[in-house]
């Protein structure tokens, strides 16, 4: 298995936060580099399918904890280009609303409080790598990529 987005990534990341926030981040980041190591292996066995099935439990305790832990140490809000994106959007959305000839004006939203959300399909998801590469072997094979055909193909 290899280490190396490990290795690269571990120092890169290594004493930003506080001392007992840098452990858990530390911690996530390897987690999620063997998590995805050991889920793009072209050839699994029973072992490493068990490992991956492991590690996937460890990786959801450890989000958890990382959610929780920067939810309540961590006051996290919209960038400024997120806030004007949005007040754009409102602005837009205002305009083709109009009412009796006029346009209904609202205040623009100001930063909203932002927090760490587990309720994504792309972590719901760590947990059918198991059990499609069980039944449809490695990942490797498959590709989202639109596959074009040779110019004369027609012809």
């Amino acid at each position: 298995m290899s280490l190396t987005k490990t290795q690269c990534t571990l120092p890169v990341f290594e004493g930003i936060l506080p001392r007992p926030h840098n452990k858990l981040v530390q911690d996530l980041i390897f987690m999620l580099c063997m998590w995805h190591a050991l889920a793009k292996l072209r050839l699994h066995t029973s072992t490493t399918l068990k490992h991956l099935q492991t590690m996937t439990k460890e990786l959801g305790k450890i989000l958890q904890s990382f959610a929780k832990t920067t939810r309540t140490d961590f006051e996290t809000t919209d960038l400024l280009c997120e806030q004007a994106a949005r007040a754009r959007r409102h602005a837009a959305k205002d305009s083709t609303k109009r009412t009796g000839g006029a346009s209904t004006k609202k205040t623009s939203p100001g930063a909203t409080c932002r927090f760490f959300n587990l309720l994504t399909y792309k972590l719901h998801s760590l947990g059918d790598y198991f059990w499609a590469i069980l039944m449809y072997g490695s990942m490797d094979n498959y590709s989202m990529q639109v596959v074009q055909a040779p110019v004369n193909f027609y012809i």
